[in-house]
């Protein structure tokens, strides 16, 4: 398959309820020199049955088994049997416009940029949102996108895989085996250093499905604050060097909203029991070094909101027990709030 020029990868684990329609927007591309190569995670479901139909009747489609090993091992095994001289993930609950793949493309050859990052829908209960690139430009390297971070990184558009092209031969690093959150920006970090030209477009194909069941009890895993501290790590060594002085400041923030979040979904999973975990993370001296801004509770709030103010303050001077409380609280309360704002999403037709 020589001429081949985008291999979509798509990893997959028990998704029977949802792999159709991800595959059938991309056997359906107004592209023609691309394959789709499905890495089905040991998948115990019906996702190998529907992904071998599709082999069958497509020849885009590539199908491989592997044991289960986790996302990026699918990812990473993806791209070392893919063809192309680029690279689109697509993950298996999404989907996609069928001018995904000529579009990207299109951008790449217009501007013989490295990466290509799109705008984006979310579809939130089939309420449809466009997060779209505030400025349409080709930067070159990170120096260039150095006037545009401030949006870039606030809107998140460098974190997820999906919404990009990558060029194959510029990819250095796998995915992080041991990281299970934020492996994608890792990914995108380390790609990001090795590229000559970027572009961001403001036409959007990739429709990111919320999970509107998504449990914060769950979704707490121990480690989580140490991969946090890692991106962090990462962001100082990988981009800022090439930034403004300023982009500091968003990563502090960022470290800070971590903290935040993960304190939270700490607190939802474990009750008091979580305040030995909030204690550990305060005094890891790389958050303490961050703590002595003193402008870092006017920074969480332009970054993020007044909820991380107050809790960039309570952090800050240590008010263990209180931030305990106010977590809480905030879990006998939130599901009402959620509830009340399904009930306006579903009314209004806002997302």
């Amino acid at each position: 398959m020589s001429d081949v020029l985008i291999s979509v990868i798509v990893p997959a684990y028990n998704v029977e309820d949802k792999i159709k329609r991800c595959l059938d927007g991309l056997v359906n591309q107004t592209f023609e020199k691309y394959e789709i190569i499905i890495v089905d995670d040991g998948s115990i479901d019906k996702t190998e049955t529907l992904c071998k139909e599709f082999e069958k009747k497509s020849d885009k489609v590539r199908y491989i088994r592997k044991d289960n090993g986790g996302v990026s091992s699918a990812r990473n095994l993806g791209i070392s049997i893919a063809n192309g001289e680029y690279i689109v993930f697509v993950d298996s609950d999404d989907y996609v416009s069928k001018d995904l793949c000529k579009g990207m493309y299109t951008a790449a050859k217009k501007c013989n940029a490295d990466l290509v990052v799109a705008s984006y829908y979310t579809d939130y209960n089939h309420n449809i949102k466009k997060h779209e690139c505030c400025k349409e430009f080709c930067a070159a390297g990170i120096t260039g996108m150095k006037e545009q971070f401030n949006w870039i990184y606030k809107d998140c558009f460098l974190n997820s895989p999906w919404n990009k092209l990558f060029k194959k031969s510029l990819i250095s690093e796998e995915y992080r085996m041991d990281m299970h959150y934020f492996e994608d920006y890792y990914f995108n970090a380390s790609f990001l250093e090795q590229c000559a030209k970027i572009v961001f477009i403001k036409e959007a194909y990739y429709y990111y499905v919320e999970d509107s069941q998504a449990s914060l009890t769950k979704n707490f895993k121990e480690q989580t604050f140490d991969w946090i501290v890692l991106i962090y790590k990462k962001q100082i060594d990988s981009l800022l060097p090439y930034l403004n002085e300023d982009a500091r400041q968003l990563f502090d923030a960022s470290l800070i909203y971590g903290l935040y979040n993960t304190t939270q979904k700490c607190v939802y999973a474990k009750g008091k029991a979580a305040i030995k975990y909030i204690i550990k993370w305060r005094n890891l001296e790389i958050v303490s070094d961050v703590f002595e801004n003193e402008d870092l509770r006017v920074m969480s709030r332009r970054c993020y909101s007044r909820q991380i103010e107050f809790g960039a303050y309570l952090f800050k001077y240590r008010f263990y027990r209180t931030i305990y409380l106010f977590f809480e609280l905030k879990k006998r309360i939130n599901p009402l709030i959620q509830i009340l704002k399904n009930k306006y999403r579903n009314n209004s037709g806002v997302s």
